[in-house]
């Protein structure tokens, strides 16, 4: 269930506009307009997080869109907003969902707070951002759970995660390898065999299998040359040892070593598409 608490002032100002309707609060600020202005609050509606002296001072302005004025206090030396709360019909829509909303999701009102606590006592949060869209700090002792088959490393993955660990083949036999959410990516430790087969990258034939070897193996795509031209593109995606061959003695009988283009970019976070790589090939 959503708790949903004042938002404290920051410190630092700035401005938001509270509602679409700015011109018609801006009017209604003034006095005879619907303000509320009584010892020393500021005839027009303050900025939020602008400065105040009068700790614990409310003041009201304009309308809220629901025929309400719009409540300001000072908290800590900033104007905040108050706790009045609109009552109109239809009312305006709550300020916190009901469960935790996803990061980037649209929200109402800047400012506010949401908090959701878990089973074990633990509290994520809900930011309304300038923005408009909720910035989300999840804090959970129930992590999701781990992917059924292992996840190819480098691809995006949700925080918090626990480690997650699969059954792999890294050539030697098969071993445990665990798998880790680091800044929203996975990424793999797999127990090196030495020396691993000469076949054995080339016996892994999906992303996720090569992944999974990453500390011997890599998933290669072909890169932006054309075909026909020297040197050419990878013929096909597939996974290849994680050094560059040296002569066609190192290669599976029938394949040869050879130069290549291929894409040294490919799940990762740049803009390059040819690179040049000796591998062994099929004639």
């Amino acid at each position: 269930m959503a708790t949903q608490k004042k938002r404290k002032a920051p410190r630092a100002s700035f401005v938001i506009t509270v509602t679409a309707a700015a011109s018609a609060l801006t009017l209604a600020a003034l006095p005879g307009c619907g303000s509320t202005v009584s010892g020393s609050c500021p005839e027009a509606e303050p900025s939020y997080g602008s400065s105040c002296g009068e700790a614990g001072q409310s003041c009201t302005y304009g309308d809220d869109g629901c025929g309400n004025p719009i409540e300001y206090a000072c908290e800590d030396g900033a104007w905040g907003y108050g706790d009045s709360v609109s009552t109109c019909n239809p009312p305006p829509p709550p300020l916190c969902p009901d469960t935790i909303p996803s990061y980037g999701a649209a929200c109402d009102v800047v400012g506010s707070l949401c908090e959701y606590a878990d089973s074990c006592g633990l509290t994520s949060s809900a930011t309304c951002s300038s923005d408009l869209t909720w910035e989300v700090t999840h804090v959970s002792c129930n992590p999701p759970p781990c992917p059924p088959e292992a996840p190819v490393p480098g691809t995006a993955c949700v925080q918090p995660w626990g480690e997650c660990i699969y059954t792999v083949d890294d050539g030697c036999g098969t071993t445990e390898a665990q798998a880790e959410c680091v800044n929203g990516l996975w990424q793999f430790s797999v127990p090196i065999c030495n020396p691993p087969p000469p076949d054995y990258c080339y016996s892994l034939t999906t992303e996720a299998e090569c992944g999974a070897a990453a500390s011997l193996c890599r998933w290669l795509v072909p890169g932006c040359a054309t075909p026909g031209t020297s040197p050419p593109p990878l013929a096909q995606a597939g996974c290849h040892p994680s050094f560059d061959c040296g002569t066609s003695a190192e290669c599976l009988a029938g394949a040869t070593c050879a130069e290549v283009i291929t894409d040294p970019c490919y799940n990762l976070d740049c803009d390059a598409c040819g690179a040049s790589s000796k591998l062994c090939v099929a004639p």
